[in-house]
């Protein structure tokens, strides 16, 4: 008999060769085939790797396949293809059974290429399985985890799962075990049935993965073909379970990963504020770059907690800790609920930042300074001091953007606002007011009638060259207080504009009326004070009634 040609195995039928070029496609390896020449039948000698495997016919060698461990299927395959040619000469009947079968065979291999979930490749596999094998009973089963343990991924019949001595995992693990597939005939069931059994190791590079079994009754017995075409079947079934199980754990590590990824940036967010990043025009902390930057219209808003330095002296450093913590959690909320965010934790104080309207800063404060009414009831039942808090706020032009260098970067906020808001909360201990916002804050009120306010007069800051007009909202003040700076808001009105004109006598007939109904009001002591210093001693001539504070 003539030698066989692997050259024209291959290139007589387009099919097989399209069947080769899929199988090597799949592998994701460099695989080059040469006749017995060493020619090139497919790829290319020159990028060539070691030797895999020499095709052989009746011992001679006929080709050679180049690649590693993943070239397996295909040197089976060829292998098989040469065998079939031997047959085919031998048998020339059978030349159109084994056509069939590789034609299905490349049908198999293009539904596995389309789908990439275990159970759903086993199924295939057992739909294939059946259609080109006499059985009753079909099983594929994997090992889920690389571990021992097996489990059903697609089962077909009943006979092997209702039957004790076939439904043991022992029985599967032993033939999942051996290098290769093999046939059982005539194998004596608990019921007294007899049946054929034919199985075939999942094999996937240098582990195994499970396998694949078939059963037979009713006197068929299994032959030496039905094995080889199972074991091409597990070749294809393991190698696509592989990719399956691959894709899967990339999969999960990919979720862990942003898992950990949103763990990191959540947490990172409570250091950078989300608002802060968005305002830069980015979704996420990763995003930004040292140097990014914009400029806003923003109110600046600052809180302090006054006497803070008293109430601390009879605490612990963690006690102190611990006030300061509870006491910022119980802001917090007032201000993301007004369109704000807290850029900055000051010990005892608080920077925010509120981009839309400066009505939400004022909203924001007069709701802290009520909720601190309400903390205050429940301070003075446990007998402690009661907490006041000074809120000043400013609104203009400022810069938000990342600084630093190539080692530490940190969001920082730049602007003469930012210092004024500052300035602006520090003349609540100067006023004895709760609450104070500039002219600016109140020209951007939509509707200022629907805030409590009083004008305070001009005020010249230290740093700045330009005085503030100032209004101290008292909606946040105590009930009680309220009430009295409300009924006595049209005296303390005329007696400010007397002071502003110099008219101190009149300014002072004012402000008396007013503390004769409310003599705590530490604003109007305050006016009145300078009023009576002013009518004594006089003014200079230029004087614009401008406060200039000396201090920060």
């Amino acid at each position: 008999m003539r030698k066989i040609s692997i050259k024209k195995i291959i290139r007589r039928d387009q099919e097989i060769s399209d069947i080769l070029l899929q199988m090597i496609d799949q592998s994701g390896e460099e695989i080059v085939i040469t006749d017995e020449q060493n020619k090139a039948i497919i790829g290319n000698v020159k990028s060539a790797n070691k030797i895999y495997h020499k095709i052989q016919h009746q011992g001679i060698d006929i080709g050679t396949l180049y690649g590693s461990q993943a070239a397996k299927p295909v040197a089976d395959f060829l292998q098989f293809l040469v065998r079939r040619e031997d047959e085919r000469r031998k048998l020339g009947t059978e030349v159109l059974d084994l056509y069939k079968e590789v034609n299905l065979m490349y049908n198999f291999t293009s539904k596995l290429a389309e789908v990439i979930d275990q159970k759903e490749i086993s199924k295939l596999t057992i739909d294939e399985a059946i259609s080109l094998i006499i059985s009753d009973g079909a099983l594929v089963i994997s090992n889920s985890n690389g571990d021992q343990k097996l489990n059903i991924l697609a089962s077909y019949g009943t006979e092997i799962e209702n039957n004790e001595s076939l439904n043991s995992e022992a029985f599967y693990q032993k033939l999942a075990k051996k290098e290769g597939g093999g046939i059982i005939n005539d194998y004596k069931m608990e019921n007294g049935n007899i049946i054929s059994i034919l199985y075939s190791p999942l094999k996937a590079q240098k582990h195994n993965l499970g396998v694949i079994v078939l059963t037979a009754k009713g006197g068929n017995r299994y032959m030496a073909a039905d094995l080889k075409l199972l074991s091409t079947l597990s070749l294809q079934t393991a190698g696509a379970i592989e990719s399956a199980r691959l894709f899967e754990q990339n999969i999960r590590d990919a979720r862990e990963k942003e898992a950990a990824i949103r763990a990191l940036h959540e947490v990172t967010s409570l250091f950078v504020p989300n608002e802060f990043i968005k305002n830069l025009g980015y979704n996420q902390i990763t995003d930004v770059t040292l140097g990014d930057s914009v400029e806003k219209e923003v109110t600046v808003f600052f809180s302090d907690i006054r006497g803070f330095t008293s109430l601390s002296e009879n605490m612990s450093p963690e006690e102190s800790f611990e006030f300061v913590n509870s006491l910022n959690q119980r802001i917090g909320p007032s201000i993301n609920n007004q369109n704000g965010f807290i850029n900055q934790y000051l010990g005892d104080g608080i920077m925010a930042i509120f981009p839309k309207r400066s009505e939400d800063a004022l909203r924001a404060a007069i709701s802290i300074q009520s909720d601190l009414q309400d903390h205050n009831k429940e301070r003075i039942k446990v007998k402690s001091d009661s907490i006041r808090m000074g809120i000043g706020m400013h609104s203009g032009s400022l810069i938000m953007g990342i600084i630093g260098d190539e080692h530490r970067m940190d969001a920082a906020i730049i602007a003469d606002t930012v210092n004024t808001a500052s300035r602006i909360e520090n003349l609540t201990k100067h006023y004895g007011a709760s609450i104070l916002i500039s002219e600016a804050v109140y020209d951007g009120l939509s509707a200022p009638d629907q805030f409590n306010l009083r004008y305070l007069g001009k005020v010249q800051v230290k740093g700045r060259e330009k005085f503030l007009k100032i209004f101290e909202c008292f909606d946040g003040d105590l009930p009680r207080q309220f009430e009295l700076k409300q009924s006595t808001l049209e005296d303390f009105d005329t007696g400010i504009q007397y002071y502003q004109k110099k008219e101190f006598t009149q300014a002072s007939n004012c402000f008396e009326a007013v503390l004769e109904k409310n003599n705590s009001d530490i604003t109007t002591k305050l006016f009145l004070q300078k009023s009576k210093l002013f009518s004594l001693n006089g003014v200079e001539e230029n004087w614009n009634g401008v406060e200039r504070m000396v201090e920060k």
